[in-house]
C-alpha cells in the first residue's frame, strides 16, 4: 500500500443570543470617563469553533488595544468512516486531541467599530491526530483468501507542538461596551510540519518503515497553516 488517506473532519456550530442593559436614575450624575473605563477594563470570553472550545481573559490597554490570554481544548475519539482507497473499501477510525494556550492582542483601528486585527501566538502543548486504517473485506493473495484481520491494520499519528504564530481578523470586542457581546474571528496558526509515527501489523507491517514516515512528513510540509474560526461570547467584568 503506497497511498494513505487520513480523514479528520470536525465542525462545530456554536450560537448564543443574549441582551443586557444597565439603567441609572436620571437624577444621578454622569459617570466620569475614567470611572467608565475602569468599569470596562476586564472581560471573560467563552468560544467554540473549528479547533474546539476554550476561554479567554482580556484586559484593555488603551481604547485601541486589548490583550488577552486563553486556553483551547478539543478531544475526538473513535470517529469511524468507510472510504475507497486504492480500489478497496477501508475503515478509518480517527481521533484527535488538542490543548493549547493563547496570548493575543486585538487592535481596533476605529474606536467606534468592533472590527479588529488579531495578532499573537499559541503554545501548543498537544496537537495529535491519529488514524487506524484496515480493509473491510477479505483479500485474495494468490489462491489464498485472507480476512481483514490477517491482512492487518495500520496506525498513523501526526503530532505538532511548540509555538505557533497567529494572524487574523474579527468582529466583536472581548470587553464589550454592554454587559454581554457576541463576536466572530477568522485567522490561521502557523504550525509547521508534523512529526509522523507509523505502526502496522501482519502483512502491512513492512509498510510502516522509516522511509514511509519521512515521505509522509514531506507531504505534510505544504499544510503548515491551521485555519481557525471562532464564535465568541464575551462578558464585561
Amino acid at each position: 500500500m503506497k497511498k494513505f488517506i487520513i480523514l479528520l473532519s470536525f465542525s462545530f456550530l456554536f450560537s448564543f443570543a443574549a441582551h443586557a442593559q444597565d439603567a441609572e436614575a436620571a437624577s444621578q450624575p454622569e459617570p466620569s470617563t475614567a470611572s467608565a473605563d475602569a468599569d470596562r477594563s476586564f472581560g471573560m470570553v467563552a468560544h467554540a469553533g473549528l479547533l474546539g472550545y476554550g476561554a479567554d481573559f482580556a484586559t484593555r490597554v488603551n481604547p485601541h488595544l486589548i490583550l488577552r490570554a486563553g486556553v483551547n481544548f478539543f478531544q475526538l475519539e473513535g470517529f469511524e468512516d468507510v472510504r475507497e482507497l486504492a480500489g478497496r473499501s477501508v475503515l478509518i477510525v480517527a481521533s484527535n486531541n488538542t490543548l493549547s494556550f493563547d496570548m493575543m492582542g486585538e487592535y481596533y483601528p476605529w474606536q467606534k467599530s468592533s472590527f479588529k486585527l488579531i495578532f499573537g501566538g499559541s503554545y501548543i502543548q498537544s496537537l495529535t491526530a491519529n488514524a487506524m486504517i484496515m480493509v473491510t473485506d477479505p483479500m485474495m493473495f494468490g489462491e489464498i483468501e485472507l480476512t481483514p484481520e490477517q491482512v492487518g491494520e495500520m496506525d498513523i499519528e501526526l503530532a505538532y507542538g511548540g509555538m505557533a504564530p497567529f494572524l487574523g481578523i474579527g468582529f466583536g470586542r472581548s470587553i464589550p461596551n454592554k454587559r454581554i457581546g457576541l463576536g466572530l474571528e477568522v485567522g490561521s496558526y502557523y504550525i509547521g510540519s508534523p512529526s509522523v509515527n507509523m505502526n502496522a501489523s501482519e502483512l502491512l507491517e513492512p509498510s510502516a518503515s522509516a522511509e514511509q514516515e519521512k515521505s509522509l512528513e514531506e507531504s505534510f510540509r505544504t499544510l503548515s497553516w491551521l485555519p481557525a474560526v471562532k464564535f465568541r461570547l464575551a462578558v464585561r467584568l
